[in-house]
């Protein structure tokens, strides 16, 4: 028997981590890696998205120990190039 069985897949989706807010983080804050943390479950965005959300803006409240769903963040701002 190749891969995991169906029993531990469930294990190793509650044995990942996700993203969550160390702190309380109000909407329009501007993330930090002071900010983060990684908790489990891991049924949220992975950890290493870390780098990614560092600067982007929080759209919505999101109280601590909570995971960070993506559609919380801002994207980022496409480049602008001068003419």
């Amino acid at each position: 028997h190749k891969g995991p069985r169906p029993a531990e897949q469930d294990n190793r989706r509650s044995m990942r981590r996700s993203v969550a807010a160390r702190v309380d983080l109000k909407a329009g804050q501007v993330l930090t890696a002071a900010h983060l943390i990684c908790l489990r479950p891991g049924t949220g965005l992975a950890p290493s998205m870390v780098r990614e959300l560092i600067g982007r803006a929080i759209v919505r409240d999101i109280p601590a120990g909570h995971l960070i769903p993506p559609e919380a963040v801002t994207l980022p701002q496409p480049a602008v190039h001068a003419a």
